[in-house]
């Protein structure tokens, strides 16, 4: 499978056709992390942090298809075209990473 045809088969998937884990709390972690390494953090010298996205996703058609998601990278995300596409509905929206696997 090439880079394409895996894109395409994401994006033009359904809800349906994902068996969706959610992670964290009882769940357990996804193992799916941002780490970010500061010199200083919060006054604290040598520091590494640690983010896990809040879910995992597997493509039921080929289990060899996953996609992590949830880990934030902004809470405010303003553009043109969530104003306006969402305009009747909550204009608020947030930036988010979705990682996509092939094994």
């Amino acid at each position: 499978m090439n880079y394409d045809e895996y894109i395409d088969i994401v994006v033009n998937s359904s809800v349906e056709d994902w068996n969706v884990i959610g992670c964290g709390g009882m769940d357990g972690p996804s193992y799916k992390s941002k780490f970010e390494f500061y010199e200083v953090w919060n006054g604290i010298q040598v520091v590494l942090t640690e983010e896990s996205h809040s879910a995992y996703a597997v493509y039921k058609k080929d289990i060899a298809i996953s996609l992590a998601f949830g880990i934030t990278i902004a809470e405010e995300f303003e553009e043109n075209w969530v104003k306006e596409s969402f305009h009747d509905f909550d204009p608020h929206a947030s930036l988010r990473i979705v990682d996509l696997f092939f094994l």
